[in-house]
């Protein structure tokens, strides 16, 4: 088992008083592989003390943020990278965050996934894990009139939570599982969605039964490409909220083996998504084949590759403060990104103390701090009058989009990226 080293554990200023230990009964013991059911796994990566939520709080907030080991292993015969300790899941998603609620690319997204649902000429939908119930307004404006959208999500955003809805948007505040019943006055369901949803889950058995339970045509949905993602070094493709990488020989595996036959899959932007399409034929019809699972090869070499190309970012990073702090009197440091990303980079040892704030452009982060960690989060526009700040950049997809807005605002500011 690896972890990243003594001269890259966490900043020691890093360490926020107000957080405390995950409390054993919080923790789920996962002893099989998510897919396949095996037992034989591997080890790959332990990182202590890793912020349990990914939100940011109030600095008078009066809830408790946790930390806990964050163990990774790979499943030997079957190549899926998995978390062995997961997350009780009323702990982890207690609060909603703002990951995908703004910004072009997820416009981008949410249109071309509408575009890509219409193809099947679904009407009445179940969404599972509607989020910020973006996808949902958007359809249904498309379809005024001519589309029922039934979204289930426990965290409902306020304008949906209150009634600021169209009628053709029912909300249902619950998790999606075994015993979730829909309404008797529901329509037959056409197709089930979600967006983003498949790669948070626990059991995938447990779900694709009770999704097969509605009896829909069509099971449609988007994933991240997780595999292309950690193939980039991409610090969001695996964490606590999706504590296993789906591949699309795995998630074609999974819908086999619950008698869903592929129509239709298609990439999203560069990598960033991928779009499928599901129709159900049964668990026993002879028209799904029976498919294989194995990428522990490859897979594993892409964990440890991940894994070096983002501390040898955090090792470049911190010779760069440190050179900035020799020959700049107060240089101006900050860090994009008040999300996993930065979670990780000061895990891997980042000189987070040097740091003077995060930035974001999610107003509902802005004048809050990072959970578990003592940065406060402020818009790019507090860089206007900085004379060279020096922007620390490991965003993912996101990159392109975020530094055009930077330097909108700031022409001189320094990217390590």
């Amino acid at each position: 088992m690896t972890d990243v080293g003594e001269d890259n554990r966490p900043d020691a200023a890093m360490v926020n008083t107000r957080a405390t230990a995950l409390p054993s009964e919080h923790i789920v013991q996962r002893d099989s592989c998510v897919m396949t059911g095996a037992t034989d796994f591997e080890p790959l990566l332990t990182l202590r003390d890793f912020p349990v939520g990914m939100y940011c709080v109030p600095e008078d907030w009066e809830g408790t943020e946790y930390f806990t080991d964050m163990h990774w292993s790979i499943c030997k015969s079957s190549g899926v990278i998995q978390l062995t300790r997961l997350i009780e899941l009323t702990t982890l998603y207690d609060c909603q965050h703002e990951s995908g609620a703004i910004g072009g690319l997820w416009k981008r997204h949410h249109e071309e996934f509408c575009n890509f649902i219409d193809e099947f000429g679904s009407r009445a939908i179940l969404e599972i894990g509607g989020g910020h119930g973006h996808l949902a307004k958007m359809f249904t404006e498309r379809h005024a009139e001519q589309c029922e959208w039934i979204m289930v999500e426990p965290n409902l955003p306020d304008w949906l939570a209150n009634g600021e809805h169209s009628s053709q948007i029912r909300p249902i505040k619950a998790w999606f599982g075994d015993e979730l019943e829909l309404p008797a006055s529901a329509p037959k369901i056409d197709a089930v969605v979600h967006s983003h949803t498949l790669e948070h889950l626990y059991n995938y058995d447990n779900f694709l039964r009770t999704v097969a339970r509605m009896e829909p045509k069509y099971q449609i949905f988007s994933v991240p490409y997780q595999q292309e993602w950690l193939r980039r070094g991409w610090l969001n493709s695996i964490m606590f909220e999706h504590p296993q990488m789906l591949t699309p020989k795995s998630i074609e595996y999974i819908m086999a083996r619950h008698g869903f036959s592929l129509e239709k899959k298609q990439i999203f932007a560069d990598c960033h998504s991928l779009f499928y399409a599901f129709s159900h034929k049964g668990k026993d019809s002879a028209t799904v084949p029976k498919l294989e699972l194995n990428e522990y090869h490859e897979n594993k070499l892409l964990f440890q590759n991940w894994l070096k190309t983002n501390v040898d970012f955090v090792q470049r990073v911190n010779a760069r403060i440190d050179k900035a702090l020799k020959t700049e009197k107060e240089p101006s440091v900050y860090i994009f990104g008040a999300h996993i990303f930065t979670q990780y980079l000061v895990s891997f040892g980042l000189r987070a103390s040097v740091v003077s704030a995060i930035l974001d452009n999610a107003t509902g982060k802005q004048g809050k701090l990072l959970y578990g960690l003592p940065l406060m989060v402020y818009s790019p526009k507090i860089l206007v009058d900085k004379k060279q700040p020096i922007i620390i950049l490991c965003v993912g997809a996101y990159a392109e989009e975020i530094k055009r807005g930077i330097l909108e605002v700031n022409a001189n500011a320094v990217f390590l990226e």
